[in-house]
């Protein structure tokens, strides 16, 4: 899969930031060439090939609305890629869970999973090793033992046949399907022949254990049906469900999920909204939607954090775990209880324990945090929580740097190339030197020619963030030097100028086009396991704008994905 080339009005209307956000990187060759269909999965039809005929779409000007080309009608609403996704290690030890709720099961051990930009969920980084197969294969050992036990236990140590019937139920929950003929075949067959070798609580086991370890099981397989005059192929209704409680619930679909399933309701989109809101106010999206946040915003910054005792005596264990918690629980309030976007960037709640408290300069006392008002002017939104700006900070000072890239990452789909191998290290303090600040130090990327292209775009934005230090306490002065906290963004669809600090900053991201359809980008990047050169920004521009019609509800724009006829269907395949 290739990384497709800017057509030329991408840059002369908005400019790199833009280009990026739309998933391809700028043409800087001097010809005016696109590679069609996006060069790999990104392209109109969500695959490798595509028609000639569709190489067209997607290429026009931008919707001011929603920073996505305005001329996808022609492609109508396209299906989005779809890798062979395996259950993630927690979709797995859910499912497990689900399956045997009586049973006493370890947590799994499986291997660690590769990330792809933060996401441990997407499908073409999950191809099988020799490794993945073995500890499947342990793990489905460990569980099996203790299912035959009940089987048997059920049934009695010579009745083949209601065990038979048994293992047949539970091939239905593991494959969250019905039963095909050829798979009962199989099953029947493999049971049969270990229980004459083995006798039956033994043959159960090995039954079992070969279950756990099917495809089916393991992974999403979604083939869909074909549609007529269609590119798409239509998902089946027990594939819908299953996208849609791995994607709300990271485990399978319960009983009533499956029985829309069964009754065919799941094909239609006012179904699945009214599934998808069900699933959305039951606990485990809670946690579902916590990994999601904690994936994207890149929570795994806050998670080993270490800051200069020197300049931060207090700073200890508990101190760092309630930064990260006190996030945490912003975001999931943004979600759950505000459910805006506007909330989201702009919103003056804090939490804080007695840990916080002198970093947040509010009056809390005890260990369990607490919603308050941060003090007038300082605080807003996501961007001014202490813990993302303590985790996007060095040990004894703060990063434009990386305060800048994880704006224009994370919140407008523009992360900026990665930096040369003969890029000089980051300017550190003088200890010998006169008094300095952060802004003064790093400003001599500006100075440099192998820095300026790049940092003048990073430290514009990351200099707004100067109100705030290595831990993210708010001050107006460093080292005796009054703090200058005024930045500028460049090259965006709709939120270029100057501004002056980080609340103006999410204030004026709250209001901008290109940021809600960022959003949405990674929300939909996520509910399909796709990388981020993989999307299909006219797959997407529905989604905005239904995001954008509910008034930027957060809740809604999952529905809208959800609703979407992306998530109804998947690409052909192209022989």
């Amino acid at each position: 899969m290739g990384v497709r080339s800017c057509p030329p009005w991408s840059l002369a209307r908005s400019g790199w930031l833009v280009a990026l956000a739309l998933g391809c990187t700028p043409n800087i060759s001097g010809k005016n060439g696109v590679e069609p269909n996006g060069g790999g999965a990104a392209g109109p039809a969500g695959g490798s090939g595509g028609s000639a005929g569709a190489a067209a779409v997607g290429q026009g000007p931008l919707d001011s609305e929603t920073g996505l080309p305005n001329d996808c009608e022609a492609a109508g609403d396209l299906a989005a890629a779809a890798p062979l996704t395996r259950l993630t290690n927690r979709e797995y030890q859910n499912t497990l869970e689900a399956l045997f709720p009586s049973a006493a099961l370890a947590a799994p051990v499986l291997p660690t999973e590769a990330k792809d930009d933060g996401f441990d969920n997407v499908g073409k980084n999950q191809s099988p090793t020799a490794v993945w197969v073995e500890a499947y294969f342990e793990q489905a050992g460990a569980v099996a033992s203790s299912v035959a036990a009940g089987v048997v236990a059920a049934c009695g140590s010579s009745d083949a046949a209601c065990a038979e019937a048994a293992l047949l139920g539970l091939a239905e929950r593991v494959f969250r399907k019905p039963v095909a003929d050829d798979e009962r075949q199989r099953l029947v067959a493999v049971l049969t022949e270990a229980t004459t070798k083995w006798g039956l609580v033994k043959g159960t086991e090995v039954a079992v254990r070969g279950l756990l370890q099917t495809p089916q099981f393991l992974y999403r397989l979604e083939l869909g049906v074909p549609q007529t005059g269609q590119a798409a192929l239509a998902l089946g209704p027990f594939e819908l469900a299953s996208r849609l409680s791995y994607l709300l619930w990271d485990s399978m679909p319960d009983d009533a999920l499956l029985a829309s399933a069964r009754a065919g309701a799941l094909s239609q989109p006012v179904e699945l909204a009214a599934q998808a809101r069900r699933l959305l106010a039951a606990p485990p999206a809670r946690q579902a939607v916590a990994l999601f946040h904690s994936q994207w915003l890149r929570f795994e910054k806050m998670a080993t954090l270490v800051k200069s005792e020197a300049l931060f005596p207090g700073f200890d264990v508990a101190t760092a775990d309630s930064l990260r918690a006190s996030t945490e629980r912003f975001v999931d309030a943004a979600f759950w209880e505000q459910r805006s976007l506007d909330s989201f960037l702009t919103s003056p709640t804090v939490y804080a324990n007695t840990s916080l408290a002198p970093i947040l300069g509010v009056a809390v006392s005890g260990s369990e945090l607490l919603a308050v008002q941060a003090p007038a002017g300082q605080r807003a939104g996501i961007l001014t929580q202490p813990g993302l700006l303590a985790g996007f900070a060095h040990e004894t000072a703060g990063s434009p740097v990386l305060r800048g890239v994880f704006v224009l990452d994370r919140l407008l789909c523009a992360k900026p190339p990665p930096p040369p191998p003969d890029v000089p290290p980051a300017p550190a303090t003088d200890e010998n030197g006169p008094a300095s600040t952060t802004r003064q130090r790093f400003e001599q990327h500006l100075n440099s020619p192998v820095c300026s292209a790049c940092h003048k775009t990073i430290d514009g934005i990351g200099f707004g963030f100067e109100n705030y230090d290595f831990v993210g306490a708010y001050r107006t002065e460093e080292s005796g030097i009054p703090v200058d906290a005024s930045g500028e963004l460049l090259g965006s669809l709709d939120a270029d100028g100057s501004f002056n600090g980080a609340v103006e900053l999410g204030a004026r991201l709250a209001d901008s086009k290109q940021t809600q359809a960022c959003v949405s980008r990674y929300w939909y990047r996520y509910a399909f396991g796709l990388a981020d050169g993989d999307v299909n920004a006219c797959a997407l521009l529905p989604v905005v704008r239904d995001f954008q019609a509910s008034g930027l509800d957060l809740q809604e724009l999952v529905v809208a994905i959800v609703r979407s006829s992306s998530f109804r269907t998947r690409p052909a395949l192209v022989e």
